[in-house]
């Protein structure tokens, strides 16, 4: 019969193999005899040091982290809408980020510079999405500034849509002033070639052009 302090160690390494192979999922097994068995030995030897790998092993190496680095960055534009049509070209090397694709929205264009540097792994951002001049955005974005900028118009409920510079109004307006606000912003936007007013008035009354008051002197009896 061997003694206690024998056996202990047998006893440690057993547990010991059991939690690798608990964590590895490999064929791990008791050591016998004392020696841990190959999936024992990785576990508890320490990784070799960049000094230690051959320049093969450093770019497998490299090339591994770029590529989970990579899709986390196109699941992360995919998920967002507005940069959804920039996840397709979106790539890694060497930790940086190379964004690519057209875009007419320089808003679009910066978020998916701002989504990749939240990256794990991004070290750097080359956005190279080109930013293409679209008329009828610009008619639209100028619009949408002119309505917040006036003090007499509510756009919350009003929306705006420019196909072949034409303006369509579409929403609710809050009386019949504001329609006639509205309609009159639109019509003054540079390059626009008609509009077409579809707001509703909230109030069940038909919209009326300002009321314009008039003083008119009574004869005197």
């Amino acid at each position: 019969m061997q003694p206690a302090s024998a056996s202990r160690p047998r006893r440690q390494a057993a547990r010991l193999a059991a939690a690798c192979l608990a964590i590895c999922g490999g064929s791990a097994v008791a050591a016998i005899g004392g020696a841990p068995t190959n999936a024992l030995s990785a576990l508890v030897s320490p990784a070799p040091t960049k000094a230690e790998l051959g320049p093969v092993q450093l770019e497998e190496r490299a090339s591994a982290r770029d590529a989970r680095t990579q899709a986390l960055l196109r699941r992360l534009l995919a998920d967002e809408p507005r940069t959804r049509t920039f996840a397709a070209q979106a790539s890694v090397r060497n930790g940086r980020a190379i964004l690519a694709g057209r875009t007419s929205h320089k808003a679009y264009r910066k978020l998916a510079e701002r989504l990749a540097v939240r990256v794990p792994g991004v070290t750097v951002v080359d956005n190279q999405i080109v930013l293409e001049r679209n008329a009828d955005l610009e008619i639209a974005q100028q619009l949408h500034e002119s309505l917040s900028q006036d003090p007499l118009v509510d756009d919350a409920a009003i929306g705006v849509t420019v196909v072949n510079r034409r303006v369509i109004l579409s929403g609710t307006a809050t009386s019949p002033d504001q329609w006639w606000r509205v309609n009159q912003i639109a019509h003054n936007v540079p390059g626009i070639a008609g509009v077409s007013n579809g707001l509703q008035i909230a109030a069940t009354t038909p919209p009326r052009k300002p009321l314009v008051r008039r003083f008119y002197s009574t004869p005197r009896r």
